[in-house]
């Protein structure tokens, strides 16, 4: 970010906010009919997100992996290394197990 502050992105705006909140509970409402493979991360020091949102839509969704990341924040992709290289490859791996 230091480097390269063109990639800092914007505070949510007060619609980006209320369309998340809709989203969510439209998958609550429908997590059990989500039956596409799906890989969810969950950021261990998340504020953003109430994690027990996510943990009951995967529990209800028959195909979902949720993986919390350890000392990861929100924007587990805009994290270091160490922890973002792990969660590509997980990506990856999930990509080729589903593709065939």
């Amino acid at each position: 970010y230091k480097k390269h502050e063109q990639l800092v992105l914007a505070d949510a705006t007060n619609k980006w906010l209320k369309e998340s909140v809709e989203a969510t509970w439209g998958a609550l409402k429908n997590a059990k009919k989500m039956v596409v493979p799906t890989l969810c991360f969950q950021a261990q020091h998340d504020r953003l997100i109430e994690r027990w949102r996510q943990e009951k839509i995967c529990s209800l969704a028959p195909k979902c992996n949720l993986q919390q990341i350890a000392n990861s924040r929100h924007e587990i992709l805009m994290e270091k290394d160490e922890i973002r290289t792990p969660v590509m490859k997980n990506i990856l791996k999930f990509f080729k197990q589903h593709s065939k």
